[in-house]
């Protein structure tokens, strides 16, 4: 019978030990997680909006040469139209090659521009994702955020509780940060 007041002891031991590491042991934080709008806080951060900005204006004016070239040929091909009957053959072959030439430029000018409004709004964009990543990790820190993810319009996140979203309060901090 003596074994049981061991027993006893032994376990009332571990019990202490356990509430003496308990102490000592600091508290494990439950992570605190959160989810951002990404299309949302690119129409209303203000650093993205002006980057944007910027991204529209190239376009417009790509869309505004290719509408020079494209009127120009237009005007050309008809004035061609109303010309020829009076243009010797040589004239004739003359002014189709000068149309065919400006329409390969249009054309080469409308591939080219693909290429080069990516490569203008990677410029454009690159270092302002480059901002905004930076301002939301000093935010995240500052709150206390474990982990942020962003939304796509893919759709990273299927689900997200309105308890979670912190797109508004983080767009609101963004455009406080300067």
């Amino acid at each position: 019978m003596k074994a049981l007041p061991i027993v006893s002891l032994v376990v009332a031991l571990a019990a202490l030990g356990l509430v003496i590491m308990d102490r000592q042991a600091p508290a494990a934080q439950a992570p605190r997680l959160g989810f951002v709008r990404t299309g949302y806080l690119m129409e209303h951060a203000e650093i993205a909006a002006e980057a944007r900005e910027k991204v529209k204006q190239e376009q417009q004016t790509v869309q505004d040469n290719l509408k020079k070239l494209q009127d120009e040929l237009t005007t050309q091909h008809e004035q061609f139209l109303k010309e020829q009957e009076g243009l010797s053959v040589e004239k004739r072959k003359a002014r189709i090659q000068e149309l065919a030439k400006l329409e390969e430029n249009l054309n080469r000018y409308r591939a080219n521009s693909v290429n080069e409004l990516g490569k203008k709004e990677q410029e454009i964009m690159g270092p302002t994702y480059q901002v905004l990543n930076t301002r939301i990790a000093a935010y995240a820190e500052r709150e206390g955020y474990t982990l942020i993810w962003g939304t796509l319009s893919d759709g990273n996140i299927l689900y997200g509780a309105d308890a979670v979203d912190i797109t508004e309060p983080l767009v609101t901090a963004l455009n406080a940060m300067k």
